[in-house]
Order: structure tokens, then sequence, then C-alpha cells
């Protein structure tokens, strides 16, 4: 059972259980326990730590009761399982306990409270399913020092070994912040524990002065895999990521757009930030992470042997590195997933034996598709992640090889839709760099669209003789893509 500070407090109570010496623990129909969004655990452990597998929680929904409010110690294995937990006080999950929640629920922290992890959580969403860690007044949240519309973290602090290792896999973890150099880390703090796998978990929206998402500190290394780190602010150093004296394991992660607030230029930061640490990268984008360091690199003091197989703006050291535009597809409802002309495909490190990868991608897709798998959190899938791309079409060039210029048409076999149609020729050279951009000048009715490049990129430069590839862009979807000889 549950056992609540306030307001709800059922220990001692016999919950009925249907079933228990078959196995069944729900409660029965009438129980006590029944309306309170809980549910009764076997004495023995439900999890075990099994790196290569998915671990899946699956139970049934209590429609009994749509929230409950929770503060306190949890000292007994306990089971959210309703549509919102309201966290009307700081948390602690005793020594040797499981906090469990279940896929769907959200949890709203009604003030500036955290969750103190001294025994185990599973926080195990699903990819159409995901659980949602939240401020309930986001709309007063701004990325300064006040409290404001912000929850204060999960924190990992000299907790036992002895526990069962925590897992969060499909979570999305918003507006925290963390203050002070004493807690590195403003969704996720660990000092001095490393039984934590994280994997499929987005972090936008939130703060610290050292690592707005995620701090690493004496001895700490959780497993951190094909995650989303977006629009994130750190005060002084690491966004999204600090470590110090730690040995973390970073894969396939894509870290976008987060943001070092500190002005002085002769600080040393940067996106993943290392002070005597030696964390692994491994597969992840990372790029475009703001930072006033004169020198505008994406890590800071990580050493380039753990750094591999990686896409990184203005590179690094490392096995594999590489530094080009990702291409994103940038819509829909996964922006940060790859173009099939993106140089993350097929980029990853080539043997993943020792990885223990998640069997999944972001978006719940096979995490290795093909041959050999892709950087960053998502796996392309032969076809765009949102949607799969138009069909009936046809794209040519003509001529082709050629010389001075070609036309570039595009036939479809159906009527498009009387909506307004946005369409364009992208080109790209062979390592998938856009260097020009050509729309087509049709009404949405058309069957047949054509446009013409005369060899130049976008500032007017006649290119060099060579391969490029052009790709039919619709509603901001790539249709398909060829190759276009241009001969000298």
């Amino acid at each position: 059972m549950v056992r609540w500070a306030a307001p709800y407090n059922v220990i001692g109570i016999d919950p009925q259980l249907i079933d228990p010496e078959n196995g069944d623990y729900r409660v029965s129909p009438g129980s006590p326990a029944e309306d309170y969004g809980c549910q009764i655990f076997r004495t023995e452990r439900m999890y075990s730590y099994k790196k290569s597998d998915r671990p899946i929680i699956s139970p049934p929904k209590n429609e009994n009761k749509s929230s409950i409010e929770v503060s306190g110690i949890i000292n007994e294995d306990t089971f959210w399982q309703v549509d919102t937990v309201k966290v009307i006080g700081d948390i602690v999950v005793s020594d040797l306990s499981i906090l469990a929640i279940a896929p769907g629920t959200k949890i709203e922290f009604q003030d500036f409270y955290s969750i103190n992890v001294q025994g185990c959580i599973q926080a195990l969403g699903e990819p159409d399913n995901r659980i949602r860690f939240t401020s309930a007044h986001p709309e007063l949240f701004l990325p300064d020092s006040s409290i404001t519309g912000a929850w204060n973290g999960i924190r990992f602090h000299n907790t036992s070994s002895l526990n069962e290792t925590s897992f969060l896999a499909y979570c999305d973890f918003e507006y925290s912040k963390v203050f002070g150099d004493s807690v590195k880390g403003g969704a996720i703090s660990f000092y001095d524990y490393s039984k934590v796998r994280i994997a499929n978990c987005s972090f936008t929206q939130n703060v610290a002065d050292y690592g707005s998402v995620l701090g690493f500190d004496y001895h700490s290394s959780p497993e951190i895999m094909s995650c989303l780190f977006t629009k994130n602010y750190a005060f002084v150093g690491g966004s999204p990521i600090y470590s110090a004296y730690s040995y973390p394991r970073l894969i396939n992660n894509t870290i976008i757009d987060n943001y070092v607030l500190n002005n002085d230029i002769n600080y040393r930061t940067g996106a993943v930030q290392s002070f005597i640490s030696k964390p692994q990268i491994s597969n992840n984008i990372i790029r475009d992470n703001l930072t006033h360091y004169l020198d505008p690199a994406q890590l800071a003091e990580c050493k380039d042997f753990y750094t591999t197989y990686n896409n990184i703006e203005f590179n690094h050291g490392g096995e594999g590195n590489i530094d080009d535009d990702p291409l994103f597809t940038y819509s829909g409802e996964f922006p940060y997933s790859l173009t099939e002309i993106s140089p993350c495909i097929d980029s990853g490190t080539p043997d993943t034996t020792d990885l223990f990868l998640p069997l999944y991608d972001f978006a719940g897709n096979e995490r290795i598709y093909g041959n050999r798998i892709d950087m960053g959190a998502f796996e392309w899938q032969g076809y765009a992640v949102d949607e799969e791309p138009y069909i009936e079409n046809l794209v040519n060039a003509y001529p082709n090889p050629f010389s001075n210029s070609t036309s570039i048409s595009y036939t479809t076999t159906r009527l498009l839709s009387a909506t307004p149609l946005k369409a364009e020729i992208r080109i790209y050279n062979i390592k998938g760099q856009l260097i020009r951009e050509l729309p087509f000048c049709a009404s949405s009715l058309s069957r047949f669209l054509e446009v013409t490049w005369d060899g130049k990129d976008s500032n007017g430069k006649i290119l060099s003789a060579g391969v490029y590839l052009y790709s039919i862009v619709i509603n901001c979807k790539i249709a398909e893509t060829k190759k276009l000889i241009l001969m000298k």
C-alpha cells in the first residue's frame, strides 16, 4: 500500500486482494484501496535489470480516481496509476522501496517541490502514452532565478546500491529548476549513484546553475540513451549536461538549441561540460547549443578517446566524429527526426555489442534499421518518422548529366488537394549539405510542376563539377531524392 504524509493514510487496512495465491494482486471491488490510485506489490521485486531489454509495465487503468495528491515519505512499494498525481510537498522514496508510475500519468508539481529517490523509481511510459513531469503553472515559468512556475527536480543522492535499478523511459521533463553548486542538474541530479537507466525521454525548459537538465557528481555513471534535449538553460555551465568526477554513458541522444547564459567569454563551457570526468559520448547529435566562451565548442574537457561516432558542431577529436548539418525534418510531431539524405544515417558506431541499447528509438521505432545504427535519438525508417512520404509521384531531371542548366519536374498520378501546396526542390552536395532551394511556382491543383536549376548555389556561385542530390519536398516532407551530375 501507500503511506502518505497527507492527505491519504491507509496503512493497516486489509486491501482485499482478488487472488494473491495465484498471482492476482489487484484489489477486489469494494476494497478500501480501490479509489486511492495505488496497487499492491508482491513482496519480491517485480523488476530486474536486463540491459538488452526494454522493461515494460502494463497495469490495468484505475478508472475510479482521476487524480490524487501526494507528499511526504513513500516507505513501501507504491504504484501511481491515475491520470494526474498532484505533488503538494516534497517526496522521499525511502530506501528499498519502489515507486512505479503507469504510462500516461502526469506528475504535476503544485509548487517548488522535489522527489528524493533513496530507493528506486520505475517510470516506464510508452511511445504513444508518455509520462509527464511538469509544473502546475507553466504559464508563470521563465528561464530566470525565480521559483515561480517551477518544480525542484528528481535527486539520486547517496542512494544505496542495494536498491533495484531505476528506469525512466518515454518520460517528458519540463519546467524544473535547481540553484547553487551543491546540486547539479535541473531535472535530474546524481551524487555517488549509478544504477539509473534513462531512455527515450525528452527534456525542455529546465534550468540550473550547473547542468540545466542532468548533473553527475562524485562517481556517478548512469546510462542516458536516445533522449532529446532542447531549449534548456544553464546559468554557469553545462547546457544541458554537467559531469564532475563521474563516468556517465551518453548514447544516441539529440542535443539541440540549449543555452549557457554565462556571459564570461573566458569561462570554458559547452553543451556537455566535464570536470575531472570521463563521460562516454557515442552516436549523439550535438549542435546549435549556445555559449559565450571565446571558443564556441559543443563539448568542454571531454576526452577524445571516449567521444566516438557523433555529429558535433565545430567538430571534436575522436574516432568516427563528423561535423555536418544533420538535415532534420523540422516539422511534425518529431521535428528532429532525420530526412533520408541525412549524414547521420548509418553513421553510428559499427559495433553496438557493448552499448546495451533499448529496443526502440524515441518515436517507438526499431532502434537499428538496416545494418548500422544512426546518430541521434531517432532512427531513420526508410521514410520520415512523422508519416510516410508521397508515393504517387514521379521526379525527373533533364538533361542529366548537364552542363549549364537542367529542368527538374514533379508529376503526380493523382490530383493534389485544393489546400495550399508548398512544394520545392532542394539541392545538396554529396556530403548532404543544403546548397540551394528552388520553390515551384504552380497552383495546388497542378499535376505537373517544374523548375530550372542553373548549377549555382544560393549565393549565385557556379558550382564545380560533380555528383549532387536533389529532393522534392511537398508540404515540408521529402517525397523522393535522386542523383544529379553536373559536368563542365
